[in-house]
């Protein structure tokens, strides 16, 4: 929604309104941005009530709102000045700003898959589709994963699977979250549904380590992972609702 060059402008008590005017058009559509914006700004203040420790939405609360004035062509000046305190919160480190270079680290070095950098608490994750490119055991990331949260103390679902998923994976797992703990749904790439009886073929043809692949290697994994997503559509819409509608609940309860 806000860019980080929209971020950057707002530092600036004398930020000129023409940039992030153009950056709502541009998001909005050039027809009744005004509605949009003030549709949104409602919304988010909803959001805010019900995450009252979190800033990220107080942070985009701020940004609509200050969209919303420059749109009616009122005063912004004391809203950039609220939006310059948050940045400089104590949350926010100060150097992701002030900057030229920013590093990063691989979020799978852990456990050859993103999870930890997800569970945060502060990002409060309902929902992980986790498609797994994972050389090997298509389900190590999972146990792996599992066992680093119980010694960190962090929620995460029960993992249960038989053997024969070791070998001859499905196509599509899903592991239920209670209370704190997200739902982990997992894909893993090769699976019996999407590769057949060529499943150990494929895992041979597709190593990790090897010389680079050819165009038509990268079409044929492109496709079979496409595959995955179109032979479980509707379990996923299915699940992704139930997630949504639950955390709608949750929030109606708060407010």
């Amino acid at each position: 929604m806000v860019g980080s060059s929209d971020l950057q402008l707002c530092q600036y008590t004398g930020c000129d309104s023409a940039p992030l005017l153009q950056t709502a058009n541009e998001l909005l559509g050039r027809s009744n941005v005004e509605e949009h914006l003030k549709k949104l700004i409602d919304g988010v203040k909803k959001e805010a009530v019900a995450l009252q420790s979190h800033a990220g939405p107080r942070l985009m609360l701020q940004v609509l709102e200050l969209y919303y004035c420059i749109v009616r062509g009122e005063d912004s000046t004391d809203l950039v000045v609220e939006l310059n305190t948050l940045l400089k919160a104590p949350h926010i480190d100060q150097s992701l700003l002030t900057s030229e270079t920013t590093h990063f680290e691989d979020a799978g070095l852990l456990v050859n898959s993103p999870y930890m950098s997800a569970l945060r608490a502060e990002r409060e994750i309902d929902l992980i589709i986790s498609f797994d490119f994972s050389e090997g055991n298509p389900m190590e990331t999972l146990t792996e994963t599992a066992k680093q949260c119980n010694d960190l103390g962090i929620s995460f679902p029960a993992i249960s699977y038989t053997n024969s998923d070791n070998n001859s994976p499905k196509g599509f797992y899903v592991f239920k979250g209670v209370k704190e703990a997200p739902t982990v749904i997992h894909i893993p790439l090769f699976n019996v549904e999407n590769c057949g009886s060529d499943l150990e073929a494929y895992r041979k043809k597709y190593r990790t380590f090897q010389k680079a692949y050819s165009p038509e290697m990268i079409e044929d994994l492109i496709k079979k992972a496409g595959e995955n997503v179109l032979n479980h559509k509707e379990r996923l819409m299915k699940e992704i609702k139930a997630i949504v509608q639950q955390k709608h609940q949750n929030r109606c309860c708060l407010l």
